[in-house]
Parts: C-alpha cells; structure tokens; sequence
C-alpha cells in the first residue's frame, strides 16, 4: 500500500481569524488515482514578548482519505472513500483569547457505477461533524448528514483539465451559544458547487468552492461560504499555496449578522515515494458540510 505524507507550515494574514460554521473538506479530496491512502498534517506554534506584553499561537491538523473495494462492487475501482479531518488553533494574549477553536469531521463517500448512465458520475455521501469555537455567536456545534455529489463537467484537453462539481445534502445540526445559554436544533440544506482549473502535473492549481446553507423551514436564514485556494508547485515536491476563505450567518442567534474572512500563505512539502498521477484533483468540502 502505498502512502503519501504532506507537511504544511503556514504564514498567516488573518481578519476575524475565527473558523467558520462550514467546514470545507473539499480540499482533502485529493485525487490520488489507485493510492489507496493519503495524509496530510500541519503543526504551527509561535511565541512574541514585548517588553512584558506576550502573545502565542499554536496550531495543528491532520486529514486522511483512505479509498477501498467493497465486496458487493462489481469492478475493479475504489468506489469507497472515507475521509477524516480535525483541527485545531489557539491564539492567546494576557489571559485573552483572539482565537480558540477545533473541529472534527468525518465522511463516507460511495460512488453508484453507471448510474443513471456512465456518463454521469453520481455519488452517495454520510457525514459526521462537531466543532466549538469560543469567538463566534455559536460557539458549538454538531451535524448529522448526507446527500449526493454529482460531477457536472469534465474536460480534458492535454495537460490541462477542468472539472465542475455540485453537491446538496440534508444536515440535523445542534448547536449551543454560551451567552444565552442556548441550545438550538435545525434542519438545515447544504448546497455546494465547486470548480477544479488544473493546468498540468507540476502546473498551477486553482481550485473554487461555494456553499449555501438555508434553513428548510426559513430560507431566508442562511449561510454562505466562499474557499479559493491556488498551489503552484516549486520543485518535484515543494509548493507555494495561497487561499482565501470567507463565511457569513446573516442570522445568528443573537438576532444580527456575522462574517468571518482569512488569507493564508505558506508552503507545502510532499514527501512521497514516487510522482503521484493525480485522477482530478479536488477542492474544499465543509459547511458541515
């Protein structure tokens, strides 16, 4: 079995750096052909004291998809894809905290072979997920879900390709803000379309994803998320990788409106065993979807 291990140190630009209600796991969909296993994980910490004023950070993460045959498949492919992923930052001055949150997510993903033709590419998913952040209106939260994941678009044309994505599921979501002392439990739709630009092995990557969350019961209580992310690669194993995430709840249960952006630069290291062909690569997947 062949694995792969990506070590990513990041240089952050924050504003509101606090995580959004909608986890994007798209980017762990990396397209690693018949590599059954990939791991990705991250580890940041940071120390300044000013003449007595001090402030800390500490980060890490840690991502897998592991894709596997089921026995009732009737081919070859690894039609089965399970996917995990938690986080978790830390940024602390004097006693005060500019940032504290964490999140888990777990995913199964099953493709159905030609169906409804073998044109179109349909896949089942079942997700899992809870997170705390103690900066925004809902600190906690918990999700049930699952949907479907349909690919719109493939377009191969030598090195270059494209592919267009779009995805809705149902999620059963609990959360809890301290200041009221609240619980709320809602039923919630998640609807996702995303666009993967990969111009060649060793090329530039951009990858474009955008999420709509509306209550089913009020649809004008939602949430939105934009996640862009471009990679480009420096070496056989070395990247540059920007990106640029933005959520908004126009309703949180204080009764206003919250946004959340962030912009991260840094670099990322593959250590692999040989060159991995990706099958298509993928972008972000997380509004709790």
């Amino acid at each position: 079995m062949n694995s792969r291990f990506v070590l990513v140190a990041l240089l952050s630009l924050t504003f509101l750096s606090t995580s959004a209600q909608i986890t994007n796991i798209e980017k762990l969909r990396k397209f690693t052909g018949d590599q059954k296993l990939y791991l990705t994980t991250g580890i940041q910490f940071s120390y300044d004291n000013n003449d007595g004023a001090y402030i800390y950070k500490i980060g890490g993460n840690i991502g897998a998809l592991y894709k596997f045959r089921s026995k009732n498949d009737r081919n070859d492919e690894l039609n089965n894809k399970l996917f995990f992923l938690a986080n978790y930052n830390l940024n602390r001055s004097e006693g005060q905290d500019f940032n504290n949150k964490w999140f888990l997510h777990l995913r199964y993903n099953k493709e159905i072979p030609n169906f409804p033709s073998k044109d179109i590419r349909i896949r089942l998913e079942g997700f899992l997920q809870t997170q705390k952040n103690d900066l925004l209106s809902i600190n906690e939260r918990s999700v049930l879900g699952a949907g479907i994941r349909l690919k719109l678009v493939e377009d191969m044309e030598g090195k270059n390709s494209f592919h267009l994505y779009i995805g809705s599921a149902y999620m059963y979501e609990i959360e809890h803000t301290n200041s009221l002392n609240l619980d709320t439990y809602n039923h919630r739709n998640s609807s996702y379309l995303t666009a993967n630009f990969d111009f060649g092995e060793d090329k530039l990557q951009l990858v474009n994803t955008i999420y709509y969350q509306p209550l089913f019961q009020d649809f004008q209580n939602y949430r939105l998320a934009e996640e862009f992310s471009a990679e480009m690669p420096l070496s056989h194993s070395l990247s540059f990788k920007t990106t640029f995430t933005y959520f908004l709840n126009n309703k949180t249960p204080l009764g206003d409106a919250e946004f959340t952006s962030h912009i991260g630069l840094g670099f990322t290291y593959d250590f692999k065993k040989k060159p991995i062909i990706p099958e298509t690569k993928m972008p972000p997947l997380w509004l709790g979807r």
